[in-house]
């Protein structure tokens, strides 16, 4: 089980999946309302990996799916945001010559 922070889980969801494991995804809002509501207070990697191992194994949660085609998409938006951050650094540097 993972938190859905930003796009950071991706990758290693999409690299899980394809290795076989059945890989779910939850919102941090509510792992964090689940590990609260174990009394957890204290906000560590150690006590919340422990809250959300015990919430995997309690709840039934569902499988999570790639979206390849929106891993496409924004894999080119990210190299055309790329190359016109390159195109941009390199305008101003002939400008400045």
């Amino acid at each position: 089980m993972l938190e859905a922070t930003g796009v950071y889980y991706e990758n290693f969801a999409l690299a899980l999946s394809k290795a076989g494991f059945y890989v779910s995804v939850v919102l941090p809002s509510k792992s964090k309302k689940y590990i609260e509501s174990l009394g957890l207070k204290s906000k560590t990697d150690k006590i919340e990996a422990r809250g959300l191992a015990q919430m995997a194994a309690e709840q039934s949660l569902d499988q999570w799916q790639p979206l390849s085609e929106f891993f496409t998409l924004r894999g080119m938006i990210q190299q055309l945001e790329s190359l016109q951050k390159a195109k941009t650094s390199l305008s101003n540097q002939l400008y400045a010559t």
